[in-house]
């Protein structure tokens, strides 16, 4: 092979791998001054005469177009200069191919481009179909929680109603026993006991409504030390015996709060319960009540007392904690916990105008400090008297209520009062005898959830016939309201109370009657 073909293909062959067309053409142009004594070959400029020969450069895009060779051509030998326009030509397939490549690279960096962008789509929409798949969850264990919990709101009134109306009978009892036997006997003792747990055991209920959400809200003067010692009467009942329950309650001078005395017990029993699940193995669980003086977020100093509930259970990281009062967020395991416990606890002391400190690490057990604002201590009261009303004088009496020992009872006291009683069982039974007797009846003693005809509607009817006469509304339910028939000559009376109660009522609605 002739040796300047030889150079030439072995070059031509090395730029073959050269991927720059500036290094391409620089080198070939290098090569050519190198290897061909007497001339020079360049790029011609674009509407260049020149005298020399020229050489196309033919590609497809026609990036490049033609190359002079400067200096005298006919003095090189035979077949060089052939050679060389079989080299320029074989340049041009290079160059060709370097476009292609590049047409190809970038196309498939647009294509990886667009494929990127497309699995970013996808892994986007997938994140949020799994959202929308969670929420639609959560959603739907939020409905079948809401309607767990109208059915035990349901269950619960329905018991209460029972109960209350039993609570009344012990308790009417019990106080009818209390005047018939000397002060210092041992039955008094027994019935004292007995009073005291029927007021325990409406407690419990009051608790169990507000689980259910069917009590209403009442604020009253309370002793947090008093209310947190009755809480923890029904706590001790519900720890396993893994656990000790440690209390200090008895704050000196105890702290009072404007408060639900039932809520602020949910708020200790809910705490106390996260505490157990997380005390599997056993542990301690402190109760304390003290009084403090931290500042308002304001800057304004404001009295406050707190309510602590730790425990040496496994504590939270800090990625638990920053959730750990949303609704319906929990680690336990499933079936274990509703996620709700926590949130109802912020929900009751932020209504209150309190607030939570949580003190908790992994493996260091928690402290939850619940701060409440205090109030000025009230005026002590006498305690409601338990004797009887002034007697009556022949008043007569409708008493209607389908619970017959509560009906008795009520009639009997009221008769040995000295008044005149007439009894029914159920609404229809109210209005004939309000219709017989008519303005004969001095006052109605009237039970809201009655057969046939409930007593709101009997108490209604009674209006509508132009009757003013005082109407005590008694109930055993936690939602029965007068609504519109509220006035001066109509009260509502809850279950369970005391006959010395619905005596001194009586009294005082017929002396308020006009004569």
């Amino acid at each position: 092979m002739n040796p300047l073909a030889h150079d030439l293909l072995a070059l031509l062959v090395d730029l073959s791998e050269v991927h720059s067309r500036e290094r391409v053409l620089t080198s070939f142009f290098d090569a050519v001054d190198r290897l061909i004594d007497g001339i020079t070959i360049r790029p011609a400029e674009a509407g260049e005469e020149h005298p020399g020969e020229t050489i196309p450069i033919a590609t497809r895009n026609n990036v490049f177009g033609n190359v002079a060779i400067d200096g005298d051509t006919s003095a090189l030998p035979a077949g060089v200069l052939p050679l060389l326009r079989n080299a320029v030509r074989i340049l041009a397939l290079i160059l060709e191919k370097q476009d292609q490549d590049a047409v190809l690279a970038d196309e498939k960096l647009r294509l990886e481009l667009a494929v990127r962008e497309h699995t970013a789509e996808l892994s986007q929409a997938n994140r949020e179909l799994e959202e929308e798949i969670v929420e639609h969850r959560r959603t739907e264990e939020a409905l079948r929680l809401a309607q767990k919990m109208e059915a035990i709101g349901e269950l619960a009134g329905g018991v209460a109603h029972d109960f209350n109306n039993l609570l009344t009978v012990i308790a009417a009892q019990g106080e009818l026993m209390e005047r018939e036997v000397p002060p210092d006997s041992a039955v008094a003792d027994s019935i004292k006991l007995i009073r005291e747990a029927v007021g325990q055991a409406t407690g419990v209920t009051r608790s169990l409504l507000t689980f259910s959400r069917k009590l209403r809200v009442e604020r009253k003067p309370v002793g947090l030390c008093s209310v947190m010692e009755r809480g923890l009467c029904m706590l001790r009942r519900s720890l396993p015996a893994n656990i000790d329950l440690l209390a200090e309650t008895s704050a000196d001078p105890e702290p009072w709060v404007d408060a639900d005395a039932t809520q602020l017990q949910q708020v200790l029993l809910n705490l106390a319960v996260n505490a157990r699940d997380a005390m599997l193995e056993g542990g301690t669980l402190r109760v304390a009540v003290r009084p403090t003086d931290p500042s308002s977020g304001s800057g304004a100093r404001v009295r406050m007392c707190c309510l602590i509930v730790s425990d040496t259970g496994t504590g939270m990281s800090p990625e638990v904690q920053a959730h750990l009062f949303e609704p319906f967020f929990t680690t336990k395991a499933r079936r274990r916990g509703t996620g709700l416990g926590l949130a109802v606890v912020h929900g009751i002391v932020t209504d209150h105008g309190g607030h939570i400190d949580v003190e908790t690490a992994p493996g260091s057990g928690s402290t939850f400090t619940v701060y409440l604002p205090t109030i000025a201590a009230p005026a002590p009261s006498a305690a409601p008297s338990s004797r009887a009303a002034p007697a009556g004088r022949g008043e007569r009496i409708l008493v209607i209520d389908d619970h017959q020992q509560i009906r008795e009872l009520i009639a009997s006291s009221l008769a040995s009062s000295g008044y005149e009683v007439l009894q029914a069982a159920d609404g229809d039974a109210c209005l004939e005898a309000v219709q017989r007797e008519g303005n004969t009846i001095s006052l109605v003693v009237l039970d809201v959830d009655l057969p046939k005809r409930g007593g709101l509607d009997c108490l209604r009817a009674i209006r509508a016939r132009g009757m003013d006469t005082p109407v005590i509304v008694i109930t055993g339910s936690v939602e029965a309201e007068l609504g519109d028939q509220a006035d001066d000559r109509t009260v509502l009376l809850p279950k369970p109370f005391q006959i010395s109660e619905l005596g001194r009522m009586v009294h005082d609605q017929l002396k308020a009657a006009p004569a």
